[in-house]
């Protein structure tokens, strides 16, 4: 007999992040909106969370299908601090945030600007392995400015795939990423490669290590190693614990 399950979430906000943005720059308008929809055909179950990897160790083929979509309109003054942790500011695909003066065009700033996203992802889980993969598009649209702009709308778009294994289970796990970014203010890539390790065979600590490749990051603040437009590699070693 096969167990499927399905879901779905859907919000509605007054901004992109409430982390690092103070009362008195939001508005009182709920026009924020993301949902999110997916689907579990054949375990009905994706591990906890439906996150990446098999550490359930899966004896049955887990899957699972997804598709988000995120809007909200945008202004300069709703944004968090450039360096705020989990920062969501709006940036061109070259990493300029889209509300700093001369961001398109010398002399000229965007004061507002309406945001959408869409993505569809999918993955599968079975015995310790994990595959997952998914693209995403993003349009800027109905740039506001007190100067002339020459262009009012923009288009990007990119995908990620990640692949992991667990060679001892509950201990350790090797995995693998890289992704793709084509965006109108140029494209950049990235390649990761990591190991997970539960020294106590536990989800509450791990430890790990990871290699990243960036060429061009098209992100870059206090919170993330990439710096924005870096190439180049950077080395990390994380302790993490999980409540």
């Amino acid at each position: 007999m096969r167990n499927t399950a399905s879901g779905y979430y859907a919000m509605l906000a007054n901004n992109l992040s409430t982390l690092g943005v103070d009362a008195g720059q939001t508005d009182a308008d709920f026009t924020t909106f993301s949902g999110a929809l997916w689907w579990m055909p054949t375990t009905g179950e994706y591990g906890p969370r439906q996150g990446f990897g098999d550490y359930e160790d899966h004896q049955d083929v887990a899957t699972r299908i997804a598709g988000h979509f995120s809007f909200s309109p945008e202004d300069r003054q709703s944004q968090p601090g450039s360096e705020d942790i989990d920062n969501t500011q709006i940036r061109l695909s070259n990493g300029t945030i889209i509300f700093t003066p001369g961001a398109l065009a010398p002399d000229a700033r965007v004061d507002s600007v309406k945001y959408y996203m869409a993505d569809f992802d999918a993955g599968v889980k079975w015995r310790g392995m994990a595959l997952a993969g998914e693209y995403y598009l993003r349009w800027l649209q109905d740039f506001r400015s007190d100067e002339h702009l020459p262009v009012h709308s923009m288009f990007d778009h990119g995908f990620q795939v990640l692949a992991s294994a667990m060679v001892l289970p509950k201990t350790v796990q090797v995995y693998s990423m890289g992704s793709y970014i084509f965006g109108d203010f140029g494209d950049s890539w990235e390649m990761t490669a990591g190991v997970n390790w539960w020294m106590f065979r536990r989800r509450e600590l791990r430890l790990n290590l990871e290699y990243l490749y960036d060429h061009q990051s098209p992100i870059g603040y206090t919170a993330v190693p990439q710096q924005v437009g870096g190439t180049g590699s950077v080395l990390t070693a994380n302790l993490e614990m999980s409540f």
